[in-house]
């Protein structure tokens, strides 16, 4: 489910950063989108979790995933799924779902799929897309308050 959240957005921020698409008939250029703007990393209060000991928070992903009144901040880990989730597990006292083997969705208010708020870590073994970037994502969504 993340995995197509994040090629989706990925390929929305490769479309929005300047490059032009074109038009493989007229080979004409349609109109540029406008990049979102990156994401500053969150406050442990933004989050309401703590950051994952060592993660890298990506400002570019993150800004690319947020829309108006939810806000995603994407982290990558070299530890694997289980320790981070353990992590999560202990620190927030919810218990993770897993949906497919090292993808797991803690619910921190609200329920599966969708919480309100909530944890997903996910392996990135075997993803093209983000080679290099680590063993793990670690994905936190919150809906605005109203």
């Amino acid at each position: 489910m993340l995995k197509y959240a994040l090629a989706a957005a990925l390929l929305l921020a490769a479309a929005g950063n300047g490059l032009a698409q074109q038009d493989p008939i007229e080979g004409a250029s349609k109109r540029q989108r406008k990049p979102k703007p990156a994401l500053p990393p969150p406050t442990e209060a933004e989050l309401g979790v703590p950051v994952y000991p060592g993660a890298r928070f990506d400002g570019d992903l993150s800004g690319g995933m947020s829309a108006e009144g939810q806000k995603i901040w994407i982290y990558f880990s070299d530890d694997a799924p289980g320790k981070v989730v353990a992590f999560y597990q202990q620190k927030t006292g919810k218990k993770a779902d897993e949906w497919e083997t090292e993808k797991y969705m803690i619910s921190l208010k609200g329920n599966a799929p969708l919480p309100e708020h909530g944890v997903t870590v996910e392996t990135l073994a075997g993803n093209p897309l983000f080679e290099g970037k680590g063993k793990t994502v670690i994905t936190v969504s919150r809906m605005a308050k109203n």
